[in-house]
């Protein structure tokens, strides 16, 4: 049985907006947009987040609709638990886990190349190399430090990592207004050429059609934010959670949307495309290497921050309740007795997450591959999950619903189908040669271990 009851309840309708826009915005937009603007040029990159917010907009009505009715920890987990059974349940459970460590991971990395290029530091000594990078020692102790912190903010409970999320959004938000309203008005609007990839229609489409692989991915932060929401404040209304959600989902669109338009035209296409941190150097182009030149990457920091925190908060609450509904050993659904935490569960988490900071930089690509592949899996059994309730006359009456009825949570389906597939085949065509994509590797070693750590466990309740 359940022991969410003994969570602590403190988080706010401003902190459910904070976790679920944190958690989308992340440090992607910095490294990721030379990618972005060669795949789909400048106008083909915005719109496939248009897309891409759109159809995760819709999926998010869906996850509403249960949440609202199943007002539990673990998200989709318990949604799929409740409506498809354990089995399905645990694998929906512990994959989404896996895509949230893959993104802690993922921070781990970028953070030490980040903070290391804001103070400025030297990278020093070269320990190892990894896929054809060189890993740093400095990087590897700064990654270790703000992996230890990110942890124990989860470790104090909700309304600590909630608070220290809403001062890293306010920080973000400070910081981006700056250099997004700058390139806006100062940038040159024939930077923007080509407006979509390749040249011609067909390169235009594949090009879009490419960038919905990730898009979607980018703006996921909603699910992150109602794993909390067995810690809602007693005075927050679950109806007012629904609408705090999906205005968070069109602000991490817009910005989207503001942050390709503004880097694009902050500097020539050539600039973008060649540098290490896309972004940050298309800013410095136009403001110099002065401090002006190094908002973004504050802004950058605080929303890798921003994200990590979130994933953390989230991992920990998927294995809490993996573990008090019987699928994962019991020590992991204690609660502290001071600050009301899954504690057990955020220590595992932010260990699962450490090989990451020994990793190179070479191994973001395919991490963030093997996160995407496990959300879009979680999302596509959620959304069978919010079609097949509704045939279940005897379903508990949800305090939000689904705007089409019937055909709306059809279209949940088509679209968690659709997205899933992309990213699924996506890290075989991106590959330039055959070969088995380390980020399968990544998700079958994961796959592995969960049933490594299942079964025994399965076996104990069975006798």
């Amino acid at each position: 049985m359940s022991s969410n009851s003994e969570l602590g309840r403190s988080l706010s309708l401003t902190q459910f907006f904070s976790i679920s826009f944190g958690a989308a915005i992340g440090v992607g937009w910095i490294m990721l947009m030379g990618v972005w603007l060669a795949k789909s040029g400048s106008f083909g990159a915005v719109l496939a987040f248009l897309i891409g917010g759109l159809a995760v907009g819709w999926v998010a009505l869906g996850y509403l609709e249960l949440a609202t009715a199943i007002p539990k920890p673990g998200g989709e987990m318990i949604f799929t638990f409740m409506v498809f059974g354990p089995r399905v349940g645990f694998v929906v459970g512990w994959f989404l886990a896996a895509g949230n460590v893959a993104i802690s991971a993922f921070e781990s990395i970028s953070i030490g190349w980040l903070v290391s290029t804001i103070v400025p530091l030297s990278d020093g000594h070269v320990i190892y190399s990894i896929l054809g990078e060189d890993v740093y020692l400095l990087r590897v102790v700064i990654g270790l430090c703000f992996l230890v912190l990110m942890g124990w903010l989860n470790y104090r409970g909700a309304v600590f990592a909630a608070s220290a999320q809403n001062i890293f959004v306010v920080l973000f938000l400070a910081a981006a207004i700056v250099f997004i309203f700058t390139g806006l008005f100062k940038g040159d609007v024939a930077n923007l050429i080509p407006k979509f990839g390749g040249t011609t229609t067909k390169d235009a489409i594949v090009g879009v059609v490419s960038m919905l692989a990730i898009a979607p991915f980018f703006t996921l932060g909603f699910n992150y934010a109602l794993q909390g929401i067995a810690e809602r404040a007693s005075d927050v209304k679950l109806k007012s959670i629904a609408h705090v959600i999906m205005l968070s989902i069109l602000a991490i669109v817009v910005f989207y949307a503001l942050v390709i338009i503004a880097a694009a035209m902050s500097a020539p296409r050539e600039i973008i495309l060649s540098a290490d941190l896309p972004t940050a150097a298309a800013f410095r182009a136009l403001l110099g290497d002065g401090f002006l030149g190094k908002v973004v990457l504050i802004a950058g920091l605080f929303g890798l921050l921003t994200t990590w925190n979130a994933v953390l908060f989230a991992a920990s609450r998927i294995v809490f309740e993996l573990s008090a509904m019987g699928l994962l050993p019991a020590v992991f659904c204690k609660v502290h007795p001071k600050y009301g935490s899954p504690h057990i569960a955020a220590i595992f988490v932010t260990m699962a997450s450490l090989p990451g900071v020994f990793l190179s930089s070479a191994a973001l690509s395919p991490i963030v591959g093997a996160a995407s592949i496990c959300a879009m899996f979680a999302l596509f059994v959620t959304c069978l999950a919010v079609y097949a309730r509704k045939s279940d006359t005897d379903s508990v009456t949800s305090q939000f619903h689904m705007p089409g009825g019937s055909s709306g949570r059809a279209m949940t389906v088509v679209i968690g189908a659709l997205l899933l597939l992309i990213a699924i085949f996506e890290p075989f065509v991106d590959g330039s040669d055959f070969y088995f994509p380390l980020t399968w590797i990544i998700v079958i070693v994961w796959g592995a271990f969960g049933w490594w750590l299942w079964k025994p466990h399965k076996s104990e309740n069975q006798n």
